[in-house]
């Protein structure tokens, strides 16, 4: 799925469809969340609020596209526009676990925008979930913002020395 295209997706989406197990089914509705390929991501995103994708398995598909680098942007920007259709239609477990999967979401910009939401937006019994995901979310913002430069350096360093 990572390096997948239109056509892997399509195929894994339709094999999620086809699947004879619940195991199987949601092993390629997570791998349609793997994708690099935004547009591929954005449609997935929308999935999560249609009858395609079981209202169990929604929030938990979700999770892992906010942790996608390359679709947790699109996929906050969705959650806060749709948050209360979200709650309205997923078992609140999973509403927390979804939100408890913002924390990747550690860019300064997200970040300060993740703690916005969640003190204006409560979570019906995910408090502690949403203490925990908003305290572990300042962690990863800190060790980016101290830890990239020395890593990228790190890496060229590396580089350099096994070509």
């Amino acid at each position: 799925a990572k390096l997948g295209d239109q056509e892997r997706y399509d195929q894994f989406r339709r094999l999620s469809e086809e699947a004879e197990t619940p195991q199987e089914t949601l092993r390629f509705l997570n791998a349609l969340a793997m994708f690099r390929d935004k547009k591929l991501l954005k449609e997935t995103i929308k999935l999560c609020l249609t009858d395609e994708v079981r209202s169990q398995d929604a929030p938990f598909l979700f999770a892992v596209l906010i942790g996608n680098q390359y679709a947790g942007a699109d996929a906050w920007k969705f959650l806060k526009k749709n948050f209360d259709k979200m709650v309205k239609a997923y078992p609140q477990s999973g509403v927390v676990r979804m939100c408890g999967a913002a924390h990747a979401l550690d860019t300064e910009d997200l970040a300060d925008d993740v703690r916005q939401f969640f003190t204006e937006t409560k979570v019906k019994a995910g408090a502690m979930a949403v203490a925990q995901m908003l305290e572990q979310l300042d962690i990863n913002v800190r060790m980016r913002k101290e830890q990239t430069v020395r890593l990228v350096n790190h890496l060229k360093v590396k580089d350099e020395v096994t070509v």
